[in-house]
């Protein structure tokens, strides 16, 4: 019954902020608020105790930043609906899942793919395109598929090879994709649209890529055995059906957003769910699409509480947080130590937005406190250059910090250890991906 009255909630949530961002109206505020407290009551004693901490403490400190700041009564409204778009984007990323399940993609590429890593850097290198091809829409949901695909070949590679290409594949799609957390929230706080972040999360993803593929080279280098076995001739008519499907989701976003000029936290939601229906619509697989959707409303949906409730007091922290003069001493510090060129700036950002997320504290916090602080014109960075210096910061946190869901996703899949997933295995990538980043924000015109 309780998961019943979740996914009711979570769903009307979710549909009156897409609603809302069409037709605003104070009706359509009330409606959130109403099904954000009714969430709360319900699942906040369900969290983790870690996350029901974090979240109390976040409120209490948002409500004193507030309370000093003397806030209205909007104000008050504003910080509890602060992350309604991020939120609604992480309720509805699952559902671009559904077409993995309209043919039986699994079965063939599970035979084929690892006929086709016949070296241990063919195998990562496989990995890693796979990765990457597939989680750009599909998020961490694309990660156990690709798993399943290699795991029955991984024990004749290095130790390390599955577990690297999984976290570097993902992480070039969180400097540029619209369906990833690191975007979102950076387009929310640095006030860029997803086509002004495009080219520069573009530029870095190929920059991280390369260099993702250039570590392989040198951690995998070898021989391998030949393999006599060809790949089944179903390949290329699956993989071929496959990205199109991809493709047709990112073409409806992009599309959507051009011609409603609403931002990608409205129209990748949107095609979470008209995507898919039209994918089933063109293939014949209306009844794959509505068995996966019911799946989504009695399990994925209302086993999003967490996110919801977590997200609800990062964004009433962060808006109070605004409301505050921390603006006005980060910016003098920045300068008196010297750091005034894109050079060193980037990286500088960069550091600040991951390091303190090494120990637990989610880059939401980090990120906010510093797109409010460095306001653009405050310090020399483009609007462009501070967008992808902060993304590279969340990406930064992804790849080492072992708290991180990127790291605890793959960590459960492999059954490694998570710190050397993490930040062993990926602290030297991760530094030349943001030299390589800081080089491609500051010399190309972005």
């Amino acid at each position: 019954m309780q998961a019943k009255a979740l996914s009711a909630l979570l769903f009307v949530y979710l549909v009156t902020y897409l609603v809302d961002a069409f037709y605003p109206s104070s009706a359509g505020r009330g409606v959130m608020l109403a099904a954000m407290a009714g969430v709360h009551a319900i699942a906040y004693g369900k969290m983790k105790r870690a996350s029901r901490y974090v979240s109390a403490v976040l409120t209490v400190v948002g409500t004193a930043l507030l309370v000093v700041s003397g806030a209205s009564a909007g104000d008050w409204v504003a910080a509890m609906l602060n992350n309604a778009s991020i939120i609604s984007l992480l309720l509805a990323v699952s559902l671009f899942t559904i077409p993995l399940h309209f043919e039986r993609y699994h079965e063939v590429l599970c035979t084929s793919l690892p006929r086709l890593a016949r070296s241990p850097f063919q195998f990562y290198a496989v990995s890693l395109g796979f990765t990457s091809a597939l989680t750009s829409l599909l998020n961490v949901g694309g990660l156990p598929f690709v798993y399943n695909l290699l795991k029955d070949v991984a024990g004749k590679y290095p130790a390390g090879a599955v577990e690297k290409s999984l976290i570097r594949g993902i992480s070039a799609n969180m400097l540029w994709s619209p369906a990833f957390i690191s975007v979102a929230i950076v387009m929310q706080y640095a006030g860029l649209t997803w086509f002004e972040m495009l080219p520069g999360g573009a530029a870095l993803a190929v920059a991280t890529f390369a260099v993702a593929l250039a570590f392989g080279a040198v951690e995998f280098a070898g021989r391998g055995q030949e393999d006599g076995e060809g790949t089944d001739g179903r390949l290329a008519v699956m993989m071929g059906k496959l990205f199109l499907q991809l493709a047709v989701l990112s073409v409806v976003i992009s599309l959507l957003q051009y011609f409603t000029r609403k931002s990608a936290l409205v129209t990748v939601p949107l095609v979470s769910f008209a995507g898919p229906l039209l994918l089933a619509l063109l293939f014949s697989r209306l009844g794959v699409y509505r068995a996966r959707l019911r799946e989504y409303f009695k399990v994925s949906l209302p086993n999003a509480y967490g996110e919801m409730i977590l997200f609800t007091a990062f964004g009433f922290c962060g808006y109070a947080l605004g409301l505050t003069d921390v603006k006005h001493y980060i910016v003098p510090v920045i300068e008196y130590l010297g750091f005034d060129s894109p050079l060193t700036l980037i990286p500088l950002i960069t550091f600040l937005t991951a390091f303190p997320c090494l120990f637990g504290l989610h880059p939401f916090l980090t990120i906010s406190t510093l797109a409010i602080a460095l306001p653009p014109g405050s310090v020399a960075l483009t609007p462009v250059q501070m967008a992808g210096a902060l993304t590279m910061g969340y990406v930064a946190y992804a790849n080492m910090s072992p708290f991180s869901i990127i790291s605890l996703v793959v960590v459960s899949l492999t059954r490694g250890d998570p710190i050397a997933a993490s930040f062993r295995q990926n602290w030297a990538f991760t530094v030349a991906a943001t030299l390589a980043g800081t080089a491609v924000l500051t010399y190309l015109p972005l």
